[in-house]
């Protein structure tokens, strides 16, 4: 026995027995004699058997909950995000209730031949009002043709309630994306205001000022119907082409809820005028 602790003992052994079984753990006690072998799940110290099955099975869960945590892909924030997102709306990550989206822009692109539908949410919350839920719904199911597009500047979106989802399962015309605001605006007169970003800053308003910048944008590149996410659709729309909607109240055109195909001089000159004169402070 004693022949057989020192050739435990020996850095050769240890190191010969590392190699021949990662399931099997040998250590040499400090100023002892004594010998500490793990295998799996149990322990033989002294020669005397201590099931470990337990502890094994703890140690190898939590193994694959690391393995899981650290193979987790990384939300990409941009900068603009930092400038609508909370802190703590940017430290969320992927999980089975927030849920990364399709990037509008980048991973899914609309066409101009459908009859779009946009309505958005650029305050960058993960978890969009059931109000705004309401009017998404309202244009998916009076206007079945149309391809109705719910957009949010959020990384992430909170699917605890799996409503979002529901929806998308229940109306084949809806999809529910994220926002790649650089793409969109890359190549538009509003570019160089966006990338300027004072939009964001000396203003209450950020989301506002992206929102009354953005919609134009969607409007030029693929045509559409753009409308606020407090407004119910309570019949088919897709009659309705190239108009803007008036405040009877104001006595004002009111981008609230517009109309033009694709291309459209009119939201290009609405473009152009927001390059000249953007004001952050106007909500």
């Amino acid at each position: 026995m004693e022949l057989m602790l020192k050739k435990l003992q020996s850095p050769r052994t240890l190191v010969v027995l590392a190699f021949i079984t990662t399931a099997t753990v040998v250590c040499v006690l400090p100023n002892t004699n004594q010998i500490l072998v793990k295998v799996k799940n149990q322990y033989i110290f002294n020669n005397t058997e201590y099931d470990a099955s337990e502890e094994y099975a703890d140690g190898d869960q939590d193994s694959q909950e690391n393995k899981t945590q650290t193979s987790a892909p990384e939300i990409s924030i941009e900068w603009w995000q930092k400038e609508l997102c909370k802190p703590e709306v940017l430290q969320l990550q992927p999980t089975t209730t927030y849920l990364r989206l399709p990037m509008l822009g980048r991973d899914i692109i609309p066409s101009p031949n459908d009859y779009n539908v946009f309505l958005g949410e650029t305050a960058c919350n993960p978890q969009p009002l059931y109000r705004a839920y309401c009017s998404v719904e309202s244009y998916a199911h009076e206007n079945p043709t149309a391809k109705v597009w719910y957009h949010t500047t959020s990384p992430l979106i909170d699917n605890g309630d799996g409503l979002f989802t529901n929806l998308e399962e229940a109306y084949e015309n809806l999809k529910v994306v994220g926002t790649d605001l650089t793409k969109i605006f890359n190549g538009t007169p509003c570019e160089k205001v966006f990338m300027a970003g004072k939009w964001a800053h000396n203003t209450p308003w950020p989301a506002n000022n992206i929102s009354n910048l953005l919609r134009n944008v969607l409007l030029w590149l693929w045509g559409g119907l753009n409308s606020d996410t407090d407004c119910i659709c309570v019949r088919n729309l897709t009659h309705i082409r190239n108009m803007v909607s008036y405040d009877e109240q104001d006595k004002v055109v009111n981008n609230a809820i517009m109309h033009f195909d694709a291309g459209h001089p009119f939201t290009y000159e609405l473009m152009v005028y927001l390059k000249e004169n953007f004001k952050v402070n106007a909500k």
